[in-house]
């Protein structure tokens, strides 16, 4: 499957929330040997799971892509 073009974006975030995402980012590479999970990275899975999720939502699935019930 092609590789999808990425496009570059920006975004001002509270300092607290980058430490806790940076914490997040090493710790997922712990967990995953010889693999750096950055932080673009990290934010990114966040962010698409945000979207999948909301976009079930506007389907009227009312269920998470992980299939967890959604409130």
């Amino acid at each position: 499957m092609p590789r999808e073009k990425m496009v570059q974006v920006g975004f001002r975030f509270p300092e607290t929330l980058v430490t806790r995402i940076d914490a997040l980012a090493e710790q997922a590479s712990r967990a995953h040997p010889g693999r750096t999970v950055s932080r673009a990275d990290l934010v990114r899975g966040f962010l698409i799971e945000a979207v999948d999720l909301a976009e079930a939502r506007e389907r009227g699935e009312g269920k998470s892509p992980k299939g967890r019930r959604v409130s």
